[in-house]
């Protein structure tokens, strides 16, 4: 978006009838490869997964589905311990009894591959609001050993590594999104509630740490985080809190990003700069706190609108969903080094939703039409990635809202591109070290006719030039003579400021460090978290070890002009010349007016 300065809506329609929007290059070089931090392959486990597991379909679904190498993710199974009951069951030897029926039903009516569901994370509703909850209030500094121990005895004696057993899960969120619900809890403050749920993650997980160490726990999976709230009283109270309280016996955090809307706040994008800031934050600070970031899950992605439930099944809707799940899984792939694991907001057939008209569940991939279960428009973004793997390759973009990646495969390589604007982008493609080609086909999923298309042909080997219309993901998939050898590598190291959520004071300079950075720069840039009002310029003078440094009136996405109670909140991107790079730097940020604040800064560097 390439608007430094938010303006009114009656400018902008001027500005959009006069402006000639410019061309954007894309650069690749095919020859080399590049690395985020030891990962060097895309993991397809990782990233390309539905909010489901694989009993929510019949045998000729799976097999579609591991077609086109979908994971399953999620599923609300963890042990449920918020009901005074539990002690009871625990003294009784009840809980074991039911553990020893579960795995029998299990083994009684399995029908599901076992390699389907080893990777998924377990999680529960967080209060009595859900029928079984995972959640019990019991006041402040509760004593937890006994939910701790009904859950461990869960994990140790109802899961199992064989053939025929429960599969035992990789990821246990104990609640979810349990902070949006604290008002559930009548007659406690939500400030008190919001701890003790804290205190309740970090028992479970020093608990489990002993007593089952190959389980990975985490949250506290937010369902809203809209961090800068506040000026950042949001941050302050729920994820700072969280990661001060549990974050140290965490083996990751977990956070949802949605467009749209989540259970509560604002109607707004987080797909482009604003789910760079709040990835950055909160990497910030775990880099403050504990020297590096904490792995991240991203338990839940996509889009979401309250109202979307119990209304009538929509194209147009499926399209917005696959839109925010392309952008944000582009995104998402900038972070395989510290990502675990992605699940789209992509579900089964939900059978349990029930409405008066017999709608679907506004995020199904099957709806039931004349009796029969149908695909819905969301196995077009699985459709649209089938095959794609390879090594993650050097690829640049000249305009940020050309979201990139470029993988390569022995004799295929695949350019992936994903367009931000809402409206049409030209790209150029630079192709470096470009093989002999054998045959070009390419993939594109947008929105006409009013519905979501994707549409696979073959194009010329010599095609240079593309023209992506509003939203629309594109991959070139390449087919070559011969194999490639990539003779150069690159490795992408992120580097953290020792300070964050600055103040921004009128023309007083900001001032921050970035120490122990290797030197063998190839390229380099400084990634800005900012938040201000929609009044207030986003432009500020950068000087960076003693040079000034032009500042970018561009960035991810849009220009957040609808964002009036939060204000902007992003990541500006401003490339930093290798040449200036040192061991230890200084930077200096200078905004016109008061207000707002600086709340991360990032040095991502490419070394040779």
């Amino acid at each position: 978006m390439k608007i430094h300065k938010l303006i009114t809506s009656s400018v902008l329609i001027l500005l959009t009838a006069t402006f000639t929007w410019g061309q954007s290059q894309i650069t690749v070089d095919f020859n080399t490869s590049k690395s985020y931090g030891n990962i060097t392959n895309l993991d397809r486990g990782k990233f390309f997964n539905m909010h489901a597991t694989a009993k929510s379909f019949d045998k000729n679904e799976l097999a579609y589905l591991k077609k086109l190498g979908v994971g399953f993710g999620r599923t609300f199974g963890a042990p449920t311990v918020g009901n005074k009951s539990i002690q009871g069951l625990m003294s009784k030897g009840q809980h074991m009894k039911n553990i020893e029926k579960s795995r029998n039903n299990y083994q009684k009516f399995n029908n599901t591959p076992i390699d389907f569901s080893r990777d998924l994370i377990y999680t529960s509703h967080p209060t009595s609001k859900h029928g079984r909850y995972g959640f019990e209030w019991k006041g402040i500094n509760a004593d937890y050993t006994k939910e701790v121990d009904y859950v461990v005895t869960e994990f140790k004696e109802l899961y199992g590594k064989g053939d025929g057993e429960i599969p035992f899960p990789k990821y246990y969120e104990p609640l979810n999104e349990p902070f949006v619900h604290t008002k559930d809890i009548k007659g406690a403050k939500a400030k008190d509630v919001r701890l003790e749920m804290s205190r309740f993650h970090k028992a479970l997980a020093i608990g489990l740490h002993k007593e089952v160490p190959e389980l990975k726990v985490g949250g506290f999976s937010s369902a809203w985080p809209s961090v800068e709230l506040w000026d950042f009283r949001h941050w302050e109270e729920r994820m700072k809190l969280f990661m001060d309280v549990a974050g140290a016996e965490m083996d990751f955090l977990s956070y949802h990003i949605y467009d749209g809307k989540n259970v509560t706040g604002g109607d707004s994008f987080r797909t482009g700069s604003n789910a760079e800031a709040i990835m950055d934050l909160v990497d910030a600070y775990g880099a403050i706190k504990w020297g590096q970031p904490k792995p991240i899950v991203f338990s839940e992605h996509g889009m979401t609108r309250p109202d979307w439930k119990g209304a009538p099944y929509s194209e147009l809707r499926d399209w917005k969903n696959i839109r925010s799940y392309n952008h944000q899984i582009m995104q998402f792939m900038d972070r395989p080094d510290q990502i675990l694991k992605v699940v789209s907001f992509i579900t089964g057939k939900a059978k349990w939703f029930k409405t008066p008209g017999n709608h679907p569940y506004p995020w199904v991939i099957l709806k039931k039409v004349n009796g029969k279960y149908e695909w819905t428009h969301l196995i077009k973004f699985y459709e649209f990635w089938q095959g794609v793997k390879g090594n993650y390759t050097d690829i640049q973009s000249t305009d940020p809202d050309i979201l990139t990646h470029a993988f390569v495969d022995n004799e295929k390589a695949y350019i992936a591109l994903s367009n931000l604007e809402h409206h049409e982008s030209k790209v150029d493609l630079n192709l470096k070290n470009l093989p002999k080609v054998k045959s070009l086909i390419i993939r594109r999923l947008f929105f006409a006719n009013d519905k979501p298309n994707l549409e696979t042909k073959s194009v010329s080997i010599a095609t240079k030039k593309l023209v992506l219309r509003k939203d629309e993901a594109v991959i070139l998939e390449y087919t070559f003579k011969n194999k490639i050898n990539q003779n150069k590598k690159l490795q992408l190291t992120n580097y953290y400021a020792s300070e964050y959520l600055k103040p921004i004071k009128d023309k007083k300079p900001i001032t921050f460090e970035i120490n122990e950075v290797k030197t063998n720069v190839e390229r380099a840039s400084l990634k800005l978290g900012i938040a201000r009002q929609l009044d207030q310029s986003l432009k500020a003078d950068l000087v960076f070890n003693g040079q000034k440094i032009d500042f970018p009136t561009d960035w991810k996405g849009y220009d957040q002009s609808d964002r009036s109670k939060t204000g902007f909140f992003g990541v500006i991107e401003v490339n930093i010349p290798r040449e200036i790079i040192k061991e230890n730097n200084s930077i200096e940020l200078t905004f016109d007016e008061n207000g707002g604040r600086v709340s991360s800064v990032k040095l991502s560097v490419l070394n040779k």
